[in-house]
């Protein structure tokens, strides 16, 4: 019997949850989805076998245009020229905010969420991930050896990749342009790195992406995300169980470094040095995108406008709980993590100096 992705899995589990919210729907709702995604083309397509129309798709920062056939708009603009009487919500992990900005705009019809144990399943329905036997194929391929996770702070100017050579090493997002530099592996998440395409395909390093990307790169090893688990994290089959994204590459790149055996674990460039409030869209990073506060001054330039809806949608609570959670594994099974960024407010590892990096012995060689 041909073993199911998590993809897979987690499809067959939302198309009955689907059924089952949507069942009291007629073809007389006048319905719209908040969410332009995978779940909300899911959504769509089973109304659309039971002869309901949907008529728009809302995205909070979306200008009117055109998503799966349908209409795409901000919920404000949604909202006004449909007057919908129900809203879908199509997230397993941000219901709660996209709640909260349906009734600041005054909508007051009947919301559809999910329940939150679906938080688990992933939500990247119609991407593909490599076959179990590549997954499988990076299980302890490091085992016991040293590896240095690189993220893309202003401290990395203080850091210098360039000297890991005989490391493994994790980069990702930006990390592109350090010039000569080539990580062992190179990690991706978010789509919004289209913008590095080129960049990224110049790499010599192993590429690593989230499924969500399956379509916009054809060399690479594709991981079947989710947003978070209700257990403890496990990491033991990836094509079964998908990694947990937590709002943040650098806690996917832990979860690999784990699952291909690395240890110690080596962090720099974490500056994770944000100001923020308990509400996601009230956030304000330190290292704020305005002052272009990252390691080199060109970071933000591809990006313009949109990285710093990326910045703020970051859920720094959240995130913070996804360290905790990898630490703990690590913990649980006696490896270690270590903070070796230079400052910084990542304080939920414990601390070394740069320099110690190169007093392991077990580096790759």
């Amino acid at each position: 019997m041909v073993a199911l992705s998590y993809i897979e899995k987690s499809k067959q589990i939302l198309t009955e949850e689907v059924n089952k919210l949507t069942n009291s729907l007629s073809k007389s709702d006048r319905i719209v989805i908040f969410g332009a995604n995978d779940i909300g083309i899911l959504i769509k397509k089973i109304l659309i076998k039971k002869n309901i129309v949907i008529y728009a798709y809302l995205d909070s920062y979306s200008r009117d245009k055109i998503f799966d056939g349908t209409l795409l708009c901000n919920p404000q603009t949604g909202i006004e020229k449909f007057s919908p009487n129900v809203v879908i919500l199509a997230s397993l992990s941000q219901s709660n905010t996209l709640e909260k900005i349906l009734l600041n705009y005054g909508y007051n019809g009947e919301i559809i969420k999910f329940d939150k144990e679906m938080i688990e399943l992933s939500p990247n329905l119609y991407q593909k991930c490599s076959s179990k036997k590549i997954l499988n194929s990076l299980y302890n391929c490091h085992k016991n050896k040293a590896a240095v996770i690189i993220g893309n702070g202003k401290s990395l100017v203080n850091t210098s990749p360039l000297l890991l050579d005989k490391f493994i090493t994790f980069g990702c997002n930006g990390i592109t342009l350090i010039s000569n530099f080539h990580p062992t592996y190179y990690f991706a998440v978010d789509r919004r790195i289209e913008v590095r395409k080129n960049e990224i395909e110049k790499l010599r390093s192993i590429k690593i992406f989230a499924s969500t990307l399956y379509d916009l790169f054809s060399d690479g090893i594709f991981f079947p995300v989710k947003y978070r688990s209700l257990k403890s994290m496990d990491v033991t089959d990836i094509y079964s169980n998908g990694l947990e994204t937590n709002h943040s590459v650098s806690i996917i790149m832990l979860q690999m470094a784990y699952y291909m055996g690395c240890d110690p674990v080596y962090l720099i460039g974490m500056d994770h040095d944000y100001q923020y409030s308990s509400d996601m869209h009230e956030l304000s990073p330190k290292n704020s995108v305005i002052n272009n506060e990252y390691f080199h001054p060109d970071y933000l330039s591809l990006y313009k406008n949109e990285y710093l809806k990326w910045d703020i949608d970051s859920d720094i609570v959240d995130m913070e709980k996804g360290f905790q959670r990898v630490k703990s594994l690590y913990e649980k099974n006696d490896r270690k993590i270590f903070n070796a960024t230079d400052r910084g407010r990542l304080e939920i590892f414990p601390r070394c100096h740069f320099n110690e990096i190169f007093s392991s012995l077990n580096i790759e060689g």
